[in-house]
């Protein structure tokens, strides 16, 4: 199994706690990060099986995982690049994908009027205010990489936001000089 040659980092949270937006802001702010939307990436290549028009989502079965994680494989380890990625589950990707793992978590009152902004339908709004409420991204991503490579941290405010960045970028400089990549 191949590893990776430069940092990883993957960025999971509840929809509308801003992964995207942390994400790309870590690629611009952090030297030669490249960023991958793994939903883009779904809807662009067609990893998805149907669509769900209830919870307004792509349904992806276990084959089109398999062809996901197939074509992210090289973008992940088969260069030097060092690569952000985001996306709602965690538990999806191997462990050995990622040097860092950050769960966003947002204020209850301040997902729900992120959602709205995004006019999702009450049930699919629901159902991510509930994953919100039950800490389902963080379980996840706690249960799926190790104690050290997970950090949790809140993302309702710019200031929260640069502080997060500041904290991945001191990170990324640890887990450089700790692989020998620098």
């Amino acid at each position: 199994m191949e590893q990776p040659k430069g940092v990883n980092i993957l960025i999971t949270g509840t929809p509308g706690t801003g992964k995207t937006t942390m994400a790309a802001s870590i690629a611009q702010e952090l030297d030669n990060f490249e960023h991958i939307e793994v939903g883009k990436l779904v809807k662009e290549h067609k990893f998805f099986s149907s669509y769900d028009e209830e919870f307004d989502t792509h349904i992806i079965e276990e084959d089109d995982e398999d062809r996901l994680l197939d074509y992210m494989e090289p973008l992940l380890t088969g260069t030097k690049k060092n690569v952000v990625v985001d996306y709602h589950s965690s538990e999806l990707f191997p462990e050995r994908w990622f040097h860092l793992v950050i769960v966003l978590k947002t204020a209850t009152e301040k997902l729900y009027e992120r959602l709205q902004t995004r006019h999702y339908n009450e049930t699919k709004c629901a159902e991510n205010m509930e994953a919100e409420i039950m800490c389902v991204c963080e379980e996840e991503a706690k249960e799926a990489y190790k104690e050290d490579a997970v950090i949790v941290c809140v993302n309702d405010t710019l200031e929260e936001m640069v502080a997060t960045i500041d904290l991945i970028r001191d990170r990324v400089e640890e887990i450089k000089v700790a692989k020998g990549f620098v």
